[in-house]
């Protein structure tokens, strides 16, 4: 009796381990899963931001090249006069 009390003892010792570590890593799990969320989060954000620099970069050299457009028709009206 003695021994089947101790084989009874250990075994609920070890399920409440298991318990345990199943509790563990399930909220291991969600917590991962949270930083999947936000990486995610992160990469759309940055690239929206990447979309936004690369639009200012065109519309910069957009304007550059009016800029240098009016400057050459400005200097030939001028030579033509």
């Amino acid at each position: 009796m003695n021994n089947l009390s101790l084989n009874i003892k250990r075994f609920e010792l070890v399920t409440q381990k298991k318990d345990s570590i199943i509790s563990f890593q399930s909220d291991q799990l969600e917590n991962y899963a949270m930083v999947v969320n936000n990486n995610d989060r992160t990469i759309l954000l940055l690239e929206e931001t990447i979309k936004r620099k690369e639009k200012k970069i065109k519309r910069s050299k957009l304007h550059k090249i009016l800029l240098g457009i009016s400057l050459v028709a400005l200097g030939t009206l001028i030579i033509s006069k």
